[in-house]
């Protein structure tokens, strides 16, 4: 009896780690989905109100990882320190990923409106891209490492028993 109890804990353990290995795909899906639906809304402004970076964001009240990497980008600004954002902390990112964020970034809010938004409609088409990417590789992977989890944990448990 013992015997079964430890092994459902190991399965329960073992499906539990598959998931947080998942869950890398699940954050760069949610990230890009996210830098996708910004750069939209900010091509919008571009073209319509043209209010200044620190409005636009200030009303986007969305939370997220990305959305704390533009507030982060912003309090820069504003504090006139053109230093690029760390990205480090986005360790699902690639590190091409991670270097087109940064040059994103880098160019956002400065220069005249035509060429930012020849730019960001330009930089829209990439993001789209990734975006699809990361879904895709959500879809194909998040499962996968959660059903790889649960049979380990269920050969190891008949390896017990």
């Amino acid at each position: 009896m013992i015997k079964f109890i430890i092994g459902i804990a190991v399965v329960v353990f073992s499906t539990y780690i598959g998931r947080l290995f998942s869950r890398r795909y699940k954050r760069r899906k949610d990230f890009f989905q996210a830098f996708d639906s910004f750069n939209h809304r900010f091509l919008s402004e571009l073209g319509y109100s043209k209010r200044p970076i620190g409005e636009l964001c200030a009303s986007i009240q969305t939370k997220g990882e990305f959305f704390e990497l533009v507030n982060t980008v912003i309090r820069q600004r504003t504090a006139h320190r053109g230093a690029p954002a760390d990205l480090t902390q986005f360790h699902y990112l690639s590190q091409e990923e991670r270097e087109f964020t940064r040059e994103y970034f880098s160019i956002f809010g400065k220069g005249d409106t035509a060429s930012q938004k020849g730019y960001f409609t330009q930089a829209g088409n990439s993001i789209s891209s990734l975006k699809t990417k990361a879904e895709d590789e959500y879809k194909k992977y998040s499962d996968l490492y959660t059903k790889l989890g649960f049979l380990c944990g269920l050969a190891i448990m008949v390896i017990l028993i």
